[in-house]
């Protein structure tokens, strides 16, 4: 509020004050922070305060993403001066995150053409079941839009429901890849298709890698319900906070987020809550 005493750096180095160690990183910051509506902010980010931190590392770690993903999401909100150790900490000592990290991917065995939009491509299967639960598990190939719908049954007449209402909500692709499930290889799924014009493929027999999109999103899906299951959280509160988390952070194919390549704007969660609220300032004092 009042800047900088003239004599902070050297003043810090002389004395090697170690409780002031923190107040460095600030210092060297000291041109790209900012006071809004009170709050502290460096650039964008909301500086957190040591009693307000380990609240937002829980609700970091809440749906398990994993370190890359949980720095991605946190770099767009806030920020203080451990933050990249204190999320790598958390995730580090998470006993069902050691349980479920995910083995090094195997190397694809067909490479499709990218997409040249959004929902042009998608890659479908099934993924259960958990509790008696059985979901049905679609992603965009150029997006990385991630859907979870939970069925009755992984019947043709099931799937064809949960696509009706996928399609009603963001249009008809143009291809479709599926294994060779029974759902999809039945003749009322090919004439549901065939209404539709779109390209269905199908992944080589006994080749789920060929199908890859849709097996990496299976077992991100299941490592979830596994966590759910262990923690006895409900199924339904864990996959959604899953869902918003992972199409709101950075992909690292795409380097950007399933949101902002699909929708063209990040969705708005709690963590935007941190920021102050510039638009209502500016109409409040145009009043």
């Amino acid at each position: 509020k009042f800047g900088w005493p003239s004599n902070f750096n050297s003043k810090i180095r002389e004395n090697n004050d170690k409780s002031n160690v923190e107040f460095i990183h600030y210092f060297r910051r000291k041109e790209e922070l900012s006071v809004e509506q009170q709050i502290l902010m460096w650039g964008h980010r909301v500086i957190i305060p040591n009693k307000l931190r380990q609240i937002l590392l829980n609700e970091l770690h809440d749906s398990h993403l994993g370190i890359v993903k949980m720095k991605s999401v946190a770099r767009s909100y806030f920020w203080w001066p451990s933050l990249d150790k204190d999320i790598e900490g958390i995730a580090s000592n998470c006993e069902n995150c050691k349980l479920e990290r995910a083995n090094p991917s195997k190397a694809p065995l067909h490479v499709w053409e990218f997409p040249s939009k959004p929902w042009q491509r998608l890659h479908i299967d099934y993924c259960g079941p958990f509790r008696n639960k059985l979901y049905l598990v679609i992603k965009d190939a150029y997006s990385k839009w991630l859907e979870v719908y939970e069925v009755a049954s992984t019947s043709a007449k099931q799937t064809i429901i949960k696509l009706r209402y996928l399609f009603a909500q963001f249009g008809v692709p143009d291809h479709i890849v599926s294994d060779n499930g029974p759902p999809f290889t039945s003749g009322e799924f090919k004439e549901f298709i065939d209404s539709y014009r779109i390209v269905h493929s199908f992944s080589a027999p006994y080749c789920p890698q060929t199908n890859g999109l849709a097996e990496n999103a299976v077992k991100q899906v299941k490592k979830v319900l596994k966590i759910a299951n262990r923690e006895n959280v409900d199924f339904d509160v864990m996959l959604t906070k899953f869902l918003f988390n992972y199409r709101n952070s950075i992909n690292n194919s795409t380097q950007e987020s399933p949101a902002k390549l699909m929708l063209n704007r990040d969705l708005r969660g709690r963590l935007d809550l941190l920021r102050p609220n510039l638009k209502r300032v500016v109409v409040n004092g145009t009043n």
